[in-house]
């Protein structure tokens, strides 16, 4: 029965007129009570030259409504057949159905509100990144990140510092860096120190975006202290530089014994080099 009632909805998403000018809330009704036969009814009769614009109303009504249904698989259906769209009357529907499902619902919800939304889902965006799940923490920071707020610094950081997941925490980098907080880069050389070379990667590449003055004396002292195993981690972390003073900090790493630490120091002084040519 849900099954049926879903494609229903899809079937009359793509056949069904607009209603009659100052009708919306009588052909919102209709929709809500599952009464597409007499919607269609209603909005068929419309003017032919009002027909397109009814139509498309008709459209983001019949969404709507769907984004927010009781019925998961309808719910489901619309919140998959909204995501390429850029329409923000759609924004509030994805407010409520992130009250409602699981988390792929909620997951959904929130790319919506990420693209359509962001500032008017804050609240929303902040109260996702507490949740258990990966997937809806995920889209919490990416729909934050697009703010570019000072003020959400500290809670990057926190995600930063202590968040489970490594992918999490890289996304968190990111999102730190396009605060623009004074605060930034502060938590972006403790990600440095992360155990997982992704996070610190996206650590570099950020206090590089920012230009922070620090780096280059961080980046020469990761070289010159690294053991034999973190010879290729640090060589890696200064290929990110735009400093050609490491230059001369790399070339020795060019006799290094290891075939693998010499290949990745060839190729961090080509990327350091080539990237300098062009500023």
């Amino acid at each position: 029965m849900r099954t049926t009632t879903g494609i229903a909805l899809v079937l009359a998403l793509m056949i069904l007129p607009l209603g009659v000018a100052g009708a919306e809330d009588e052909l919102e009704t209709m929709l809500r009570q599952q009464r597409y036969g007499d919607a269609y009814a209603t909005v068929a009769a419309a003017p032919p030259g009002e027909s397109k614009a009814r139509l498309q109303q008709a459209a983001r009504e019949l969404l709507g409504v769907s984004i927010e249904s009781e019925d998961s698989y309808v719910r489901w259906f619309a919140l998959r057949a909204a995501q390429p769209l850029d329409e923000p009357t759609l924004a509030n529907h994805a407010r409520r159905a992130l009250t409602l499902g699981d988390r792929y619902d909620r997951s959904l919800a929130l790319d919506l509100l990420a693209r359509l939304d962001p500032a008017g889902s804050r609240e929303q965006l902040l109260a996702a990144l507490d949740s258990d799940h990966r997937s809806v923490r995920l889209r919490a920071i990416k729909g934050l990140a697009t703010l570019q707020d000072p003020g959400l610094a500290p809670r990057f950081t926190e995600i930063v510092a202590k968040d489970n997941d490594p992918d999490l925490r890289a996304f968190a980098v990111r999102a730190l860096a396009k605060t623009g907080s004074p605060q930034a880069p502060a938590g972006l050389y403790r990600a440095m120190e992360d155990a997982i070379a992704a996070v610190q990667e996206e650590a570099v590449r950020a206090l590089v975006a920012l230009e922070s003055p620090g780096l280059t004396d961080v980046l020469r002292r990761r070289l010159a202290d690294a053991p034999p195993e973190g010879r290729v981690a640090a060589v890696r972390l200064t290929s990110f530089s735009s400093n050609p003073e490491l230059l001369a900090n790399l070339g020795p790493y060019l006799a290094d014994p290891d075939p693998e630490v010499r290949a990745y120091a060839a190729a961090a002084i080509l990327a350091i080099s080539e990237r300098t040519a062009h500023r």
